[in-house]
């Protein structure tokens, strides 16, 4: 099964697409996810979509898919369900890129390695790191890393 819109609530506009896939013009203008979703499989076969909730999402409480957070000058994406893509560093020498990140009351999980670009597009043409390091030190956690996602002296 293929989810395009995973963890995308509602109001959040989807018409971005990462570099790497090249589907700049794939989405125009402000599109939500209510406005693209078609509740349908590639067979045709409606799916059995659960109830919408009657509650509000409150979006200042939690952190949103591709909303970044720093925490000890590494700067991360939130790419799933407490997991996240380290997108930005400016470390000298070593990169230890720890396992796991507790902020704002919650543990995260490092899973991927790539960068992203200030209109919130993942790219495989930068480096997440500003300068360049002697040696990168990953997880067992990190289940992906981008191409050219590290600058390696």
């Amino acid at each position: 099964m293929k989810y395009n819109y995973f963890c995308v609530n509602d109001s959040q506009f989807v018409n971005w697409q990462d570099e790497l896939l090249n589907w700049s013009n794939y989405y125009a203008g402000n599109a939500t996810f209510v406005d693209w979703h078609t509740p349908d499989t590639f067979s045709n076969v409606k799916l059995d979509l659960p109830d919408r909730s009657e509650n509000v999402f409150d979006s200042e409480t939690v952190v949103e898919i591709r909303e970044t957070v720093t925490v000890n000058g590494y700067t991360y994406a939130v790419v799933g369900y407490k997991k996240l893509q380290l997108v930005r560093t400016e470390v000298f020498g070593i990169l230890n890129i720890p396992e796991y990140i507790y902020y704002d009351g919650t543990v995260y999980t490092v899973v991927s390695v790539g960068a992203m670009k200030g209109d919130f597009f993942f790219t495989a043409n930068d480096s997440v790191c500003s300068n360049y390091v002697d040696d990168v030190v990953i997880p067992d956690t990190v289940e992906y890393v981008w191409a050219n996602a590290l600058r390696l002296s």
